[in-house]
């Protein structure tokens, strides 16, 4: 359907520390497996930054290279996150 009908889907997967990794820095691992990233064209990943921070990076994109941003959502809306 999305195809057909030219619509985004948005598929979200939930995300836990790995305790095994600790001791190089947190290491995350998908907790629906890899299954939605092979089926997946774009991959993007959001994790908390400092205050109302938020990072969003492109982490597979056919067209773009692997990027962030900051942004942080108010009662304005999602909006550039200035320090």
């Amino acid at each position: 359907m999305a195809s057909e009908f030219n619509a985004a889907v948005l598929v979200t997967n939930l995300v836990m520390a790995e305790p095994s990794g600790m001791a190089f820095g947190p290491t995350y691992k998908a907790i629906g497996g890899h299954v939605l990233a092979h089926a997946s064209t774009v991959r993007l990943a959001v994790r908390k930054g400092k205050a109302e921070q938020r990072v969003l990076k492109v982490v597979q994109a056919p067209s773009l290279p692997e990027a962030e941003a900051s942004y942080c959502i108010t009662d304005a809306g999602v909006c550039a996150y200035a320090d």
